[in-house]
This record gives structure tokens, sequence and C-alpha cells, in this order.
């Protein structure tokens, strides 16, 4: 019997992770300290600008796609979704 791998229309991707994590999971203790493995020391979990990819700590969310931007955009509409935001203008009256 053969080992089937995905479906039909899948793409490589699946192949690849499935023969990568064969690979090291099937490998030797001491092979799999030969092995390249990546390690993550750090993760950045700030948003990036949709704009210019820069992470960003305080920004701009369009409420309907959740795209956030670093600036706020020129007009009231969303750049990713085209969404339109009405401008809300709050009127301060004078009581004098």
């Amino acid at each position: 019997d053969e080992l089937e791998v995905g479906g039909e229309g899948e793409g490589d991707v699946g192949d690849a992770l499935y023969f990568r994590l064969l690979h090291l999971f099937l490998a030797s203790a001491a092979d799999r300290k030969l092995l390249a493995i990546p390690r993550i020391n750090e993760v950045d979990f700030r948003a990036r600008c949709f704009s210019t990819h820069e992470p960003i700590s305080i920004g701009f969310t369009c409420s309907v796609c959740l795209s956030t931007f670093k600036k706020k955009p020129k007009r009231p509409i969303c750049p990713t979704c085209g969404a339109k935001h009405p401008i809300k203008v709050k009127s301060v009256k004078n009581s004098a």
C-alpha cells in the first residue's frame, strides 16, 4: 500500500511540510543535532501597517476589514476594502 499525501488540487506546501516533519521526527536523536532546525528567539506581536508594512504600536483600524494603518488615511475611505467611514464632527455649543 502506498501512503498518499494530500488530495487533488493541494499545493506543494502541504507536501513539503509533511516531508519536513517526517524527516525531523524519524531522524535519530544523534542525527537531529546535525539538522538545521530554525529557532525563533523573539516574536514581534505588533500589528503591521497595510501601507508601509512597518510594525506599529498605535494606529488607525478600519472597522470593516480590520486593516491597520500607521497614519490616518487622507480620505474617509479604507484603502484596503473601500468602506466609507463618515467623518463625525462634534459641535461644541457655547452656553454664554
